[in-house]
């Protein structure tokens, strides 16, 4: 059973949306440079389409500097690593690259992922590891989250990028902020 919403195809479809977003982040960074430094934006889900929208929990954008950054909030994913994969097996879930396998286990458990690309080549970033810190304002919660470098086994490397499994609260207002290469990054929005 597949561990990520919809079917093989929207799976497949996902390096096209993230594809979009980051095209659509550096036409949304070209507007933002107009308004002067420091300026952030936005992007949702559904303005990329359906199958971003099957595959996604909670899709949200921002740019810093020369990076677009992408958080995604989704289902709980196995995360495995390369000895794991050795004995295993598994169809679908996350290679660790670099860092700590979390497991899936917990109540409101959530895959959190940050995509970090750069926006002169449209490349996932996989140096410096971010910093992400979990801010709960509805419970008053702050939490350290690891920032697991990994990528889903069926897409590989251009799929590279941090984070990990971590409750996640369904109705809770959060932050997200990301620390990366000397900028902080703020997500904030209400869990679906």
């Amino acid at each position: 059973m597949s561990s990520r919403a919809g079917s093989a195809p929207s799976r497949a479809a996902r390096p096209a949306a993230v594809a979009a977003l980051v095209a659509t982040g550096i036409g949304l960074l070209a507007l933002a440079s107009c308004s002067g430094p420091g300026s952030a934006t936005a992007a949702s889900s559904t303005a990329s389409g359906a199958d971003v929208g099957a595959e996604h929990g909670l899709v949200l954008t921002r740019s810093a500097g020369t990076y677009l950054m992408v958080l995604d909030i989704l289902a709980p994913e196995p995360m495995y690593t390369s000895g794991d994969l050795a004995v295993t097996h598994p169809a679908d879930g996350e290679l660790v690259v670099r860092g700590t396998a979390a497991p899936v286990d917990g109540e409101h458990t959530r895959h959190v992922e940050i995509h970090v690309y750069d926006l002169r080549d449209g490349e996932p970033v996989r140096v410096p590891t971010p910093s992400l810190t979990f801010v709960d304002h509805t419970s008053g919660r702050t939490q350290a989250l690891d920032a697991t470098l990994m990528h889903d086994l069926a897409l590989g490397e251009r799929d590279d990028h941090f984070g990990t499994n971590a409750p996640f609260p369904a109705g809770h207002r959060f932050t997200l902020r990301v620390g990366f290469d000397g900028t902080t990054t703020d997500f904030t929005g209400v869990l679906p």
